[in-house]
């Protein structure tokens, strides 16, 4: 089987569809993003979208944003995959969007302030390591 899906360029019109604090996402995207979860469940494969900041991309930025598209779509193996250093640009508060969207969490990068590996820069990141922790993220997996 193969798949093909188009992406139709995210043009300023887009930007409608997603307002801090009150997202929509856009029909375009879970119609875009769809497809390809329904073929990656049917190999058996999950799908991680990771939100990055506006100065490098313009589909998924926040983790809300990410969280609101998974609902949109409703497929079991499409996950979410938080970066800590995204996340101090875009997320109003890291530790909420981790309480917030927790069920959609299916990995986690950990980078410091200059995106090299944790401890080599200025963020302690210990808090987020406590919050992820409560948050029984793992679900039965090891």
């Amino acid at each position: 089987m193969k798949l093909s899906v188009t992406i139709a360029p995210d043009g300023a019109a887009d930007s409608a569809f997603v307002v801090w604090r009150g997202i929509d996402v856009s029909i375009e995207k879970a119609a875009a993003y769809s497809p390809i979860c329904e073929y990656a469940l049917s190999l058996g494969v999950t799908i991680l979208i990771e939100p990055v900041n506006r100065y490098e991309i313009n589909f998924i930025n926040f983790l809300d944003e990410g969280a609101a598209l998974m609902e949109k779509c409703q497929f079991p193996n499409c996950k979410l995959m938080p970066d800590v250093f995204h996340m101090n640009i875009e997320d109003d508060n890291i530790n909420g969007s981790l309480t917030r969207n927790a069920k959609w969490i299916g990995y986690i990068h950990f980078a410091d302030s200059n995106r090299l590996a944790p401890g080599w820069a200025i963020w302690i990141l210990t808090g987020y390591c406590r919050r992820l922790a409560g948050l029984n993220l793992m679900d039965g997996r090891q």
